[in-house]
């Protein structure tokens, strides 16, 4: 079976409201036990939306919403990739019927449910680049604005702005086409992540798209009052999504929180510098009065006790207890099964997946070596097939760089390793600073210093001075909020792609074994 083929599926007839009615009680069934998902590492979406004939649901099922589909998931799917897209049809075909908007709605609050509950963005994958529910979600935001809070709250604080920003940008384009009415601030009160609020009015790399909800509150100072008054409403009915062993409940300022991302705030501290540059903008000015004042009197309103809850599954001793069981048992099934199968390659007594099977979706949120040698252990001796395969961002260049090092890496896979690290390395190194680690400047004789000792093996520099050079280049999270490493939170507990450089500070760390070894001359090379 491919990687991300699903084992369950739900059948209807998309042009029968009475069908996709049933079939929306059987997919919210699956959301509220966790049936809908498999452990892959981390979860997998695994249901397929058929039809009478047992066929994937087509783009044609949409109906008189085909466009819709279209469209929605061409602005949520950075990568372009349609296969899985079932969900997304079985949505759009609801969408027909407007006796089925409160059928639409209960679903709606299963998938938002579900996402709180994990509050992981690698929890909700449906293959290896997508994940499931934007584009639902998305399309009943654009036929209903009311509704748009439930996409917003569905993107929750733990999302990867550097593989998963599509999804966070459609914020924006709601308030493109609607503009900065009640029904979207009122979305924007229900998004938790700091970051994917800003998406409200900018793109995930902070270039601006529509006018900041402080700049509309300038001109519509009605809105602001209700905005206040809405915002001691949810928080008095749904707490903020806290980070887990981040801060206390008690120091977590839940107010404060919705006043930072209003706008991108005419400071001087850089937004890296959390705690500066909060600081500064709570003396800032909103409608003549200090953000600091304005917040501290809705917290008055509000209450002592914390407005904040830590999501359910990071509370658990093991989040992925509910699925081990049924990871067992799917196993031990499929080891029965395959024992009748003539296998593809087989290493001792065990299969190995197909080269399509490989479970490359591992690299694009983890930092964890185990994970590294899952994946090694799958590739075998077929790592110059593979490197075909190979992601080739830094969750690769990870992975290259963690199998150059090991002891049994043959003088052949060296020099493919090398040709591939060499190839792609500097590229999967730039993109990352270039989207998040400030501005290279070609003007600058020292960041060209820095280049160059980076880059071309006979560079001599002191290592501390470039140190120092980088630092000043790199931006730093400071510690309290987005996908980025937070001071207060253990760097293995981040498993995004946005992961405060882990895997590529594992990548030199992986090469420094060959370097030292005199293996190779990866300087040289990369």
């Amino acid at each position: 079976m491919p990687q991300f083929d699903k084992t369950l599926s739900i059948s209807l007839k998309p042009q029968d409201p009475a069908s996709i009615a049933q079939a929306l009680q059987q997919y919210r069934q699956h959301l509220h036990d966790g049936s809908a998902f498999r452990l892959e590492g981390s979860l997998r979406f695994n249901i397929e939306f058929v039809n009478e004939q047992q066929q994937p649901l087509s783009n044609d099922d949409a109906g008189g919403n085909r466009n819709l589909l279209v469209h929605a998931l061409s602005a949520a799917r950075a990568h372009h990739t349609f296969k899985y897209c079932t969900e997304a049809v079985l949505f759009a075909a609801a969408l027909n019927f407007p006796e089925l908007l409160d059928e639409i709605k209960a679903t709606a609050e299963a998938m938002v449910a579900f996402s709180r509950s994990r509050n992981d963005f690698s929890d909700l994958f449906l293959d290896d680049y997508n994940v499931f529910g934007v584009e639902a979600l998305y399309m009943l935001a654009r036929q209903y604005p009311e509704l748009s809070h439930y996409l917003a709250t569905f993107l929750v604080p733990y999302w990867d702005l550097d593989s998963g920003y599509t999804p966070v940008e459609l914020l924006g384009k709601l308030v493109e086409e609607f503009g900065w009415r009640r029904e979207l601030i009122h979305a924007y009160l229900h998004c938790d992540g700091e970051q994917s609020r800003r998406c409200f009015f900018q793109t995930a790399e902070g270039d601006p798209v529509n006018p900041s909800l402080l700049e509309h509150f300038t001109e519509h100072a009605d809105d602001y009052a209700w905005f206040k008054a809405q915002l001691l409403k949810r928080l008095k009915q749904t707490p903020l999504l806290a980070y887990a062993d981040e801060q206390t409940l008690e120091q977590t300022q839940p107010i404060l929180e919705f006043f930072y991302s209003l706008d991108d705030w005419p400071v001087e501290a850089e937004l890296e510098d959390t705690e500066l540059w909060r600081d500064q903008v709570k003396q800032q000015l909103i409608l003549g009065h200090r953000v600091e004042d304005e917040a501290l009197a809705l917290q008055d309103a509000l209450g002592v006790e914390p407005k904040a809850q830590v999501a359910e599954a990071w509370l658990m001793d093991d989040r992925f207890a509910p699925w081990q069981q049924d990871k067992t048992d799917t196993g031990s099934a499929q080891a029965e099964q395959e024992s009748g199968k003539s296998p593809g390659q087989t290493q001792g007594n065990c299969q190995l997946p197909s080269l399509d099977e490989l479970p490359f979706f591992l690299l694009s949120h983890t930092c964890k070596q185990s994970d590294f040698a899952q994946l090694d252990t799958a590739i075998a001796d077929r790592l110059q097939a593979a490197l075909d395969k190979l992601p080739t961002h830094l969750g690769g260049i990870a992975y290259a760089s963690y199998r150059l090092g090991r002891p049994e890496c043959t003088e052949a896979e060296t020099q493919a390793l090398l040709g591939w690290l060499e190839q792609h390395f500097l590229t999967a190194y730039m993109r990352v600073f270039n989207r998040h680690g400030g501005r290279f400047n070609n003007d600058n004789p020292q960041h060209l210093i820095l280049k160059a000792w980076l880059t071309e093996a006979k560079e001599q520099q002191d290592a501390d001075t470039m140190a120092a050079v980088a630092e000043s280049l790199l931006g730093k999270d400071g510690g309290t909020r987005g996908s980025q490493i937070s001071q207060r939170q253990a760097a293995y507990w981040l498993f995004f792609p946005d992961d405060g450089f882990q895997r590529g500070l594992l990548s030199l760390f992986f090469l420094l074994n060959p370097i030292s070894d005199n293996k190779c001359d990866i300087h040289g090379k990369v």
